[in-house]
Protein backbone atom coordinates (compact mmCIF):
# COMPACT_ATOMS: atom_id res chain seq x y z
CA UNK A 1 0.00 0.00 0.00
CA UNK A 2 2.99 2.71 0.71
CA UNK A 3 4.90 1.69 -2.28
CA UNK A 4 1.02 2.28 -4.25
CA UNK A 5 0.34 5.71 -2.39
CA UNK A 6 3.89 6.93 -2.74
CA UNK A 7 3.56 7.67 -6.29
CA UNK A 8 0.09 9.62 -6.19
CA UNK A 9 -0.93 12.90 -6.39
CA UNK A 10 -2.41 14.53 -3.53
CA UNK A 11 -5.68 15.89 -3.96
CA UNK A 12 -6.48 19.19 -5.39
CA UNK A 13 -6.87 22.16 -2.97
CA UNK A 14 -5.04 20.08 0.04
CA UNK A 15 -2.09 21.24 1.49
CA UNK A 16 0.59 19.01 2.81
CA UNK A 17 0.10 19.91 6.35
CA UNK A 18 -3.56 20.00 6.59
CA UNK A 19 -4.79 16.65 8.22
CA UNK A 20 -7.60 14.61 6.63
CA UNK A 21 -10.38 14.07 8.64
CA UNK A 22 -13.99 12.55 8.05
CA UNK A 23 -15.23 16.41 8.62
CA UNK A 24 -12.60 17.58 6.38
CA UNK A 25 -13.60 15.16 3.12
CA UNK A 26 -17.73 15.98 3.78
CA UNK A 27 -16.53 19.54 3.24
CA UNK A 28 -14.21 18.86 0.50
CA UNK A 29 -16.66 16.60 -1.29
CA UNK A 30 -19.95 19.01 -1.29
CA UNK A 31 -17.79 21.32 -2.95
CA UNK A 32 -17.43 18.64 -5.78
CA UNK A 33 -19.56 17.87 -9.22
CA UNK A 34 -19.47 14.97 -11.40
CA UNK A 35 -17.06 13.36 -9.27
CA UNK A 36 -16.58 11.52 -6.48
CA UNK A 37 -19.96 9.48 -4.75
CA UNK A 38 -19.63 8.14 -0.73
CA UNK A 39 -21.26 5.49 0.24
CA UNK A 40 -21.68 3.53 3.41
CA UNK A 41 -18.65 1.43 4.47
CA UNK A 42 -19.49 -2.52 3.60
CA UNK A 43 -17.51 -6.03 4.92
CA UNK A 44 -15.30 -7.25 1.94
CA UNK A 45 -14.90 -11.30 1.62
CA UNK A 46 -11.97 -10.76 0.76
CA UNK A 47 -8.57 -10.94 2.62
CA UNK A 48 -6.73 -8.07 4.06
CA UNK A 49 -3.55 -7.94 1.55
CA UNK A 50 -6.10 -8.70 -1.49
CA UNK A 51 -8.79 -6.29 0.01
CA UNK A 52 -5.62 -3.47 0.25
CA UNK A 53 -4.50 -4.62 -3.59
CA UNK A 54 -7.72 -4.42 -4.96
CA UNK A 55 -8.89 -0.89 -3.60
CA UNK A 56 -4.81 0.37 -4.71
CA UNK A 57 -5.54 -0.70 -8.16
CA UNK A 58 -9.35 0.69 -7.96
CA UNK A 59 -8.56 3.98 -6.96
CA UNK A 60 -4.89 5.26 -6.69
CA UNK A 61 -4.87 7.18 -9.99
CA UNK A 62 -1.08 6.81 -11.34
CA UNK A 63 -0.15 3.56 -12.62
CA UNK A 64 1.89 1.82 -9.93
CA UNK A 65 3.52 -1.70 -10.65
CA UNK A 66 2.63 -4.06 -8.38
CA UNK A 67 4.63 -7.52 -7.63
CA UNK A 68 2.07 -10.48 -8.46
CA UNK A 69 2.70 -13.26 -6.28
CA UNK A 70 3.49 -16.39 -7.92
CA UNK A 71 0.51 -18.26 -7.27
CA UNK A 72 -3.48 -17.71 -7.69
CA UNK A 73 -5.44 -15.24 -5.91
CA UNK A 74 -9.26 -15.01 -4.69
CA UNK A 75 -8.73 -12.38 -7.51
CA UNK A 76 -7.88 -14.87 -10.16
CA UNK A 77 -10.72 -17.49 -9.31
CA UNK A 78 -13.26 -14.99 -9.34
CA UNK A 79 -11.54 -13.58 -12.96
CA UNK A 80 -12.41 -17.57 -14.10
CA UNK A 81 -16.02 -17.82 -12.67
CA UNK A 82 -17.21 -14.50 -14.59
CA UNK A 83 -15.29 -15.54 -17.45
CA UNK A 84 -16.45 -19.26 -18.07
CA UNK A 85 -19.95 -18.32 -16.88
CA UNK A 86 -20.30 -15.63 -19.58
CA UNK A 87 -19.00 -18.34 -21.95
CA UNK A 88 -21.39 -20.27 -21.40
CA UNK A 89 -24.50 -18.25 -21.53
CA UNK A 90 -23.19 -17.46 -24.71
CA UNK A 91 -24.31 -20.95 -26.20
CA UNK A 92 -28.34 -20.16 -25.06
CA UNK A 93 -29.05 -16.47 -24.83
CA UNK A 94 -28.16 -13.46 -27.00
CA UNK A 95 -25.83 -10.66 -25.79
CA UNK A 96 -28.58 -8.96 -24.30
CA UNK A 97 -30.22 -11.86 -22.86
CA UNK A 98 -27.10 -12.90 -21.03
CA UNK A 99 -26.30 -9.07 -19.62
CA UNK A 100 -30.20 -9.10 -18.11
CA UNK A 101 -29.32 -12.15 -16.14
CA UNK A 102 -25.89 -12.46 -15.34
CA UNK A 103 -25.21 -9.86 -11.90
CA UNK A 104 -21.27 -9.64 -10.60
CA UNK A 105 -21.25 -9.15 -6.98
CA UNK A 106 -25.08 -8.67 -7.02
CA UNK A 107 -26.97 -8.39 -2.97
CA UNK A 108 -28.21 -11.61 -2.52
CA UNK A 109 -30.60 -11.57 0.97
CA UNK A 110 -28.80 -14.65 3.22
CA UNK A 111 -31.36 -15.65 6.26
CA UNK A 112 -29.67 -12.99 8.40
CA UNK A 113 -27.84 -10.60 6.39
CA UNK A 114 -26.94 -9.56 2.72
CA UNK A 115 -23.84 -11.23 0.68
CA UNK A 116 -22.19 -10.95 -2.35
CA UNK A 117 -21.33 -13.58 -4.60
CA UNK A 118 -18.88 -13.61 -7.85
CA UNK A 119 -22.05 -14.21 -9.86
CA UNK A 120 -25.34 -14.70 -9.50
CA UNK A 121 -28.15 -15.30 -12.31
CA UNK A 122 -31.42 -13.47 -11.53
CA UNK A 123 -35.00 -13.12 -13.30
CA UNK A 124 -37.20 -9.92 -13.49
CA UNK A 125 -37.75 -11.19 -9.68
CA UNK A 126 -34.46 -10.72 -8.47
CA UNK A 127 -34.95 -14.65 -6.60
CA UNK A 128 -31.15 -16.14 -8.33
CA UNK A 129 -31.59 -19.15 -10.50
CA UNK A 130 -28.20 -20.20 -9.35
CA UNK A 131 -24.49 -18.75 -7.92
CA UNK A 132 -21.11 -19.01 -8.88
CA UNK A 133 -17.94 -18.27 -6.20
CA UNK A 134 -14.57 -18.37 -6.84
CA UNK A 135 -11.89 -19.55 -3.86
CA UNK A 136 -8.08 -19.72 -4.12
CA UNK A 137 -6.45 -22.22 -2.16
CA UNK A 138 -2.92 -21.60 -3.86
CA UNK A 139 -0.53 -20.31 -2.05
CA UNK A 140 0.29 -19.81 1.76
CA UNK A 141 -1.97 -20.12 4.39
CA UNK A 142 -1.87 -17.47 6.46
CA UNK A 143 -3.76 -15.58 9.08
CA UNK A 144 -5.42 -13.16 6.46
CA UNK A 145 -6.04 -15.88 4.43
CA UNK A 146 -8.12 -17.97 7.16
CA UNK A 147 -9.99 -14.86 8.26
CA UNK A 148 -11.05 -14.22 3.92
CA UNK A 149 -12.38 -17.86 3.83
CA UNK A 150 -14.34 -17.98 7.09
CA UNK A 151 -15.57 -14.94 6.22
CA UNK A 152 -16.91 -17.16 3.09
CA UNK A 153 -18.19 -20.26 4.85
CA UNK A 154 -20.06 -17.97 7.46
CA UNK A 155 -22.04 -15.78 4.12
CA UNK A 156 -22.38 -19.10 2.13
CA UNK A 157 -24.05 -20.89 5.13
CA UNK A 158 -25.99 -17.83 6.07
CA UNK A 159 -27.79 -18.25 2.35
CA UNK A 160 -27.91 -21.54 2.06
CA UNK A 161 -29.51 -22.64 5.20
CA UNK A 162 -32.75 -20.56 3.44
CA UNK A 163 -35.19 -23.09 2.95
CA UNK A 164 -35.64 -21.15 -0.47
CA UNK A 165 -31.83 -20.79 -1.53
CA UNK A 166 -30.86 -21.42 -4.97
CA UNK A 167 -28.18 -23.63 -6.20
CA UNK A 168 -24.77 -22.41 -5.07
CA UNK A 169 -21.72 -23.86 -7.22
CA UNK A 170 -18.29 -23.17 -5.54
CA UNK A 171 -14.89 -23.08 -7.74
CA UNK A 172 -12.00 -24.06 -5.74
CA UNK A 173 -8.47 -23.46 -6.60
CA UNK A 174 -6.46 -26.48 -4.87
CA UNK A 175 -2.92 -25.88 -3.13
CA UNK A 176 -0.28 -27.65 -4.94
CA UNK A 177 0.53 -28.86 -1.24
CA UNK A 178 -1.31 -28.82 1.98
CA UNK A 179 -4.24 -31.11 0.43
CA UNK A 180 -5.91 -31.91 3.67
CA UNK A 181 -6.78 -28.58 3.60
CA UNK A 182 -8.72 -28.84 0.34
CA UNK A 183 -9.72 -31.99 1.57
CA UNK A 184 -11.47 -30.41 4.38
CA UNK A 185 -12.47 -27.51 2.72
CA UNK A 186 -14.53 -28.87 0.30
CA UNK A 187 -16.01 -30.90 2.78
CA UNK A 188 -16.94 -28.08 4.74
CA UNK A 189 -18.73 -26.43 1.62
CA UNK A 190 -20.32 -29.83 0.28
CA UNK A 191 -21.76 -30.45 3.68
CA UNK A 192 -23.59 -26.66 3.48
CA UNK A 193 -25.43 -28.11 0.35
CA UNK A 194 -22.99 -26.41 -2.11
CA UNK A 195 -21.35 -28.13 -5.41
CA UNK A 196 -17.80 -28.11 -5.42
CA UNK A 197 -16.09 -27.44 -9.10
CA UNK A 198 -13.39 -27.73 -11.09
CA UNK A 199 -11.56 -25.71 -13.63
CA UNK A 200 -11.98 -28.81 -16.09
CA UNK A 201 -16.11 -29.39 -14.80
CA UNK A 202 -17.38 -25.73 -14.03
CA UNK A 203 -18.77 -25.35 -17.85
CA UNK A 204 -20.40 -28.89 -17.65
CA UNK A 205 -21.90 -27.79 -14.47
CA UNK A 206 -23.11 -24.24 -15.52
CA UNK A 207 -24.86 -26.06 -18.88
CA UNK A 208 -26.62 -27.96 -16.83
CA UNK A 209 -27.80 -25.13 -14.33
CA UNK A 210 -28.77 -23.12 -17.03
CA UNK A 211 -31.23 -25.84 -18.53
CA UNK A 212 -32.38 -27.13 -15.12
CA UNK A 213 -33.02 -23.56 -13.03
CA UNK A 214 -33.95 -21.36 -15.80
CA UNK A 215 -36.92 -21.81 -17.87
CA UNK A 216 -37.09 -22.34 -21.51
CA UNK A 217 -39.19 -19.39 -22.52
CA UNK A 218 -36.40 -17.10 -21.48
CA UNK A 219 -33.55 -18.90 -23.75
CA UNK A 220 -33.66 -16.98 -27.08
CA UNK A 221 -35.22 -18.91 -29.95
CA UNK A 222 -31.94 -18.98 -32.02
CA UNK A 223 -30.22 -20.47 -29.33
CA UNK A 224 -32.71 -23.21 -27.55
CA UNK A 225 -32.90 -25.02 -31.50
CA UNK A 226 -29.48 -25.94 -30.87
CA UNK A 227 -27.77 -28.15 -28.87
CA UNK A 228 -24.34 -26.09 -27.00
CA UNK A 229 -21.16 -26.63 -28.33
CA UNK A 230 -20.16 -27.43 -24.61
CA UNK A 231 -22.42 -30.82 -25.19
CA UNK A 232 -21.41 -31.22 -29.04
CA UNK A 233 -17.80 -30.88 -27.29
CA UNK A 234 -18.51 -33.56 -24.96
Amino acid sequence: MQRACGAQRTMDRISDDRRITPSSIVEMSSKWSNSIQFTEPRGSLQGRVELVEDIAKRFLHETVRIEHPHFRTRTSAKSIVINNVQTVMDNFFSEETRNKFLKKNDPVEGLHETHKFDVSIKGDSGRPYFLVHGISLEGPMNEDREESLGAFKYAISDYLIKPDHAPFGVLVLPPKERLETYRSFTKTIRNMGATILSEETIDQVVERLIRNQIPAQYIDAPYSNTQSSISKAK
